[in-house]
C-alpha cells in the first residue's frame, strides 16, 4: 500500500466534489458561508492563473483540494495570493491539509 497521498492539478471535472467538501463546513462554519455549487469553482480551476489541486483517495475520490487566488489586484500586492484548503471530514488528522499547504 501506498502512504502518499494522490495529488494533482484539479480539473474542471473536480469541481463538484471540491463544492461537496466546501459544504460541509457550512454546518459548523462560525463565519457566514454561503454554499456554493460546481459552478463556483470551475472558474478557480480554468483559471492558469490560480494554481489548484486535489487530493484522491485510494478509490480515486477526491477528498481534499487548495488553490492560490490573487490577493489583491493592486500592483503591490502581485506577489502576495490568498490559499485556500479545504479537506473531506473523513479525511483529516492525516497530514494531507500539511502536505496541500506546502505545494
Amino acid at each position: 500500500m501506498n502512504n502518499q497521498p494522490s495529488i494533482r492539478p484539479a480539473t474542471v471535472e473536480d469541481a463538484t466534489a471540491m463544492a461537496v467538501i466546501f459544504n460541509q463546513y457550512l454546518a459548523r462554519a462560525t463565519m457566514v458561508f454561503l454554499p456554493r455549487t460546481a459552478a463556483d469553482f470551475q472558474p478557480i480551476i480554468a483559471d492558469d492563473h490560480n494554481p489548484a489541486f486535489v487530493t484522491e483517495n485510494e478509490a480515486g475520490q477526491v477528498n481534499g483540494y487548495a488553490y492560490v487566488m490573487p490577493y489583491s489586484d493592486r500592483r503591490g500586492f502581485n506577489l502576495a495570493g490568498e490559499i485556500s484548503g479545504f479537506l473531506d471530514e473523513n479525511a483529516t488528522g492525516n497530514g494531507l491539509g500539511n502536505t496541500l499547504y506546502h505545494l
